[in-house]
């Protein structure tokens, strides 16, 4: 468990409650090595501070699933930045430790301000939480569109393809 103050994730903090840094020896994660989950023993939120420009748009992305060891079925959270909120939920039924259907989610947004701060949070009590994997902003370069290209062979892997952005680090590359 990391606890709220902790800044043990490199580039995040524990801002309140607590959060769960998950190995795939517990549960699957996205990217095939360590995933988020939104609580500890109890709820949990992380943050991160992310220079921006204003009147940019950037999206962010990342994968999202729930912690199937538990209740309740279907996991919620929310996730903030430049002043969006947008609810989570993600459904364990028929889920396993060894089989977790991650679900690509995006959200752009307008910077506001030079400093962005980009919150992930639980809404369900419990060791039993959200979990967030392959979190990346892109700033989506001005006047050029934003296009994604998936591509996919047999459903065994999906590859995305991003055309006219600037990827911007903003954080370890296992979450």
């Amino acid at each position: 468990n990391v606890t709220s103050g902790s800044a043990i994730i490199p580039n995040w903090t524990v801002a309140d409650g607590e959060v769960d840094l998950v190995s795939d020896a517990a549960y699957q994660s996205a990217d095939g090595a360590v995933s988020l989950d939104l609580n500890g023993y109890i709820t949990g939120e992380i943050q991160q501070t992310i220079n921006t420009t204003v009147g940019e748009r950037y999206l962010l992305s990342f994968d999202l699933a729930g912690n199937p060891g538990g209740t309740p079925t279907v996991k919620m959270g929310q996730v903030e930045v430049a002043g969006i909120t947008a609810d989570l939920t993600y459904d364990i039924s028929g889920q396993s430790a060894n089989s977790l259907d991650y679900v690509p989610t995006s959200l752009e947004f307008t910077a506001t301000d030079s400093q962005t701060v980009l919150t992930f949070k639980s809404l369900v009590p419990g060791a039993y939480g959200p979990n967030i994997d392959n979190v990346s902003i892109v700033e989506i370069a001005p006047n050029a569109g934003f296009h994604t290209v998936e591509i996919s062979q047999n459903n065994d892997s999906v590859e995305n393809i991003n055309f006219g952005n600037t990827q911007l680090a903003i954080g370890p590359t296992e979450l």
